[in-house]
């Protein structure tokens, strides 16, 4: 049997071997409760309710509706709220581009919204508010149709098929709008795709079931097309100008077609 000094020595050294396992052991358990009483606390005081829901960026929506979208509301905590719910919600509504939601301790919601800017609307068989890349974002109200140029001839099956196809000719459009508006010229109402991919420009009607159709052709020169335009326009009268219905500018700058209401 070992001697009383051997087994306390023995002793000793066990101790010391396990005091770190001890000493780690019970830090753990420290942090760990005051981690989990830290939770608790945050995640259940009235100091981290959401207080307020700050809406920036907002112009065409209000910022009442932005927060009515949101999945989360006042007098949430303000810790545990879903942030990446309430940014899908923000982007599925139409108006919204881009969106992004972030804590502001102790008590407020930042809302950052960017919204899409209409440029044109665009007829796929019904009519839709599309951005200046000729993406269609939202289908147009009433209240949305006035103030907006209007392309035509896309038909709803090609758009489906080819999207970003669909898009370069509503910016091609747009493009042709732009060169016609260089310079002083009649207003455009609406700016025409025919079957074989030729342009037309609608201006504005005079008078109910009135308007000229100015018949620009398959993309290439336009401007010189354009400025043909200009040079029969000068020629005409101006009772010519009231019954002029089509002005065809062919691709031969020296072809120009004109008919006139009977």
């Amino acid at each position: 049997m070992p001697k009383p000094r051997v087994m306390l020595d023995a002793c000793g050294r066990a101790v010391r071997r396990g005091v770190p396992a001890i000493v780690a052991t019970v830090v753990v358990t420290v942090l760990g409760g005051g981690l989990w009483l830290g939770y608790q606390f945050v995640t259940t005081s009235d100091r981290f309710a959401i207080d307020q829901i700050e809406v920036r960026g907002a112009d065409r929506l209000s910022p009442e509706l932005v927060r009515a979208t949101l999945p989360v509301h006042r007098g949430e905590n303000l810790i545990t709220a879903d942030l990446d719910a309430a940014r899908l919600a923000l982007r599925n509504e139409p108006w919204i581009s881009t969106a992004d939601v972030r804590r502001q301790l102790p008590s407020t919601l930042i809302v950052e919204i960017k919204e899409h800017s209409p440029a044109v609307l665009v007829e796929l068989e019904h009519l839709y508010l599309a951005d200046a890349q000729g993406r269609p974002f939202k289908r147009a109200s009433e209240t949305e149709r006035s103030d907006l140029p209007l392309v035509t001839g896309i038909p709803r099956d090609e758009y489906r098929r080819d999207p970003e196809g669909s898009s370069h000719r509503v910016t091609a459009a747009l493009d042709v709008l732009r060169q016609w508006h260089t310079v002083d010229r009649l207003p455009i109402r609406e700016i025409r795709y025919d079957a074989h991919g030729g342009i037309s420009l609608i201006a504005r009607e005079p008078s109910p079931g009135e308007g000229l159709t100015i018949e620009l052709g398959v993309t290439g020169d336009m401007s010189s097309r354009m400025r043909t335009f200009d040079a029969v326009w000068s020629e005409l009268s101006t009772d010519e100008h009231s019954r002029a219905r089509t002005i065809h500018l062919d691709t031969r700058l020296d072809h120009v077609t004109v008919s006139f209401k009977s």
